[in-house]
């Protein structure tokens, strides 16, 4: 056997790195979740295995109410393999039964072992956690605090196992209890070490409220990445997530069908020039996310068949908004409702290409950027399909002669600075941006071969106001 695809693991600041950690809610006879304290229930240091996966303790102290917790053993001497164990059976209180054998084979003596209290070690709990399966996943619920490399995981957090594209394994942050979470509250730290902060080539596994700090003390000087979904991570999903202070990339996602929903990025490219968010895999989704204030482009996509930008917003970063770096004739990438706001070169910047088709952009702004609105790489030709873009104040106009424009619906001239406080970082539109307010794309429909009479225009730019700012579009309200 082996640990059951439906373990629920604690991890804490607070626990111990020699704590059971789990408990398993699935098991024949589930008892007690002592995983959900601090110290461990039962400390044990005279275990001893003969045979059929059952250990004993003179000592004792085992109960009817542990099956289902796991056990911690940390000899890894004399036949003991070190790991987590699940007491699957309860024989006496000084026999209990395991779900495999402890040991390399034979029997083994003077073990030390821990049932349940609150895991410590986050690096260690991913790396032991099961294949998902049609029938359940782990989930890791890890309590608010910062866990750092080299205390807290060894190198980097990473799974060994994959997910189930039914039933994804989930790391999920929070604050007093489960579930209550809504923004970052755990932090990863780093510690400038030679890896990705975490990283993921197993496919089918969500991090939810999840911060990255690729160095907590200070610059790191490492070109690693915060968040690495690479190769075979395919299915992985960063919910509400954060990275700052990266050496490279806050976020890099080159597996296919990824989904980054709400996630921030800053102070990446701290070690050389990067990526804010770079994606190389195959219909990848961003939604919602947010990179800002970094070295080099907020947003660059380079895969072959390029996925969404969905209410993204890319300011004050060095570079480029978002760099389209694509050039297939399949690389339709579509950008809606996002703002390109201050950065250093062009807002967009989209691959020159005798076949490519980069660009579909809806109910998008583009404004202060240091280059152009929207601009192609080198003297090639792109593509640019408008329904509904706003340009004010790029430095170099709107959009240069490289671009080959459809604008099925009329670009928009802003007469001013839309925002509220774009440099503090909010990005309502505010009242005077009459132009942008309750104004885009599609607002009416088809129905039965005309347009309907009822309309409901969105807003441009990526924070839509369901409640109109005072002296905002004549008729709205107030």
């Amino acid at each position: 056997m082996a640990l059951a695809a439906t373990t629920i693991w604690e991890v804490r600041t607070t626990g111990a790195a020699d704590n059971g950690g789990g408990f398993d809610p699935a098991a024949a006879g589930a008892g007690t979740d002592y995983s959900r304290q601090d110290a461990a229930q039962l400390a044990l240091t005279d275990l001893s295995y003969d045979d059929s996966n059952v250990i004993a303790s003179v000592a004792g102290g085992f109960t009817n109410a542990m099956v289902g917790n796991l056990v911690y053993i940390s000899s890894n001497a004399d036949g003991w393999v070190a790991g987590f164990y699940e007491i699957v059976g309860y024989n006496s209180p000084n026999l209990v039964e395991l779900d495999r054998e402890p040991t390399t084979g034979g029997t083994a003596s003077g073990g030390a072992g821990k049932v349940g209290g609150a895991q410590s070690n986050l690096g260690l709990v991913c790396a032991a956690v099961p294949a998902a399966s049609a029938t359940g996943a782990n989930v890791v619920h890890v309590k608010a605090g910062t866990y750092a490399q080299g205390t807290h995981f060894t190198n980097q957090v990473k799974f060994n196992n994959a997910g189930h594209y039914l039933n994804h394994h989930v790391v999920r942050g929070y604050n007093a209890t489960r579930g209550d979470a809504i923004a970052p509250c755990v932090t990863l730290d780093g510690n400038n070490a030679n890896y990705d902060v975490y990283y993921s080539n197993k496919a089918y596994i969500q991090l939810a409220n999840v911060a990255v700090n690729g160095y907590a003390g200070g610059t790191p000087t490492n070109t690693k990445h915060g968040f690495n979904l690479d190769t075979y991570a395919d299915g992985n999903t960063l919910y509400r997530c954060r990275a700052v202070n990266t050496g490279a990339m806050g976020i890099r996602a080159v597996a296919n069908g990824c989904g980054l929903d709400g996630c921030e990025v800053s102070g990446f490219g701290r070690a050389a020039s990067s990526i804010g968010i770079g994606v190389g895999g195959n219909v990848v989704s961003l939604v919602g996310c947010h990179a800002h204030d970094g070295t080099g482009d907020a947003f660059n996509v380079w895969a072959a068949y390029p996925g969404l930008l969905a209410y993204c917003i890319g300011a004050g970063c060095t570079q480029y908004g978002l760099n389209m770096n694509i050039n297939s004739a399949y690389s339709v990438q579509t950008v809606v409702h996002c703002v390109f706001h201050g950065n250093g070169s062009h807002g967009i910047y989209a691959a020159g290409s005798t076949s490519g088709r980069p660009g579909r952009i809806v109910n998008t702004i583009l404004s202060n950027n240091g280059g152009y609105g929207i601009a192609a790489h080198g003297t090639g030709k792109c593509r640019a399909i408008l329904l509904g873009v706003a340009f004010h104040g790029n430095t170099s106009g709107q959009i240069d002669g490289n671009v080959t424009v459809e604008e099925a619906v009329a670009r928009l001239t802003l007469s001013g600075d839309p925002f509220v406080d774009a440099a503090g970082g909010d990005f309502r539109l505010k009242a005077s941006a009459r132009e942008a307010l309750g104004s885009g794309w599609p607002g009416a429909f088809l129905r039965n071969g005309a347009m309907t009479a009822w309309a409901g225009h969105p807003d441009y730019g990526a924070v839509q106001q369901a409640v109109r700012p005072v002296g905002g579009v004549p008729g709205s309200e107030c």
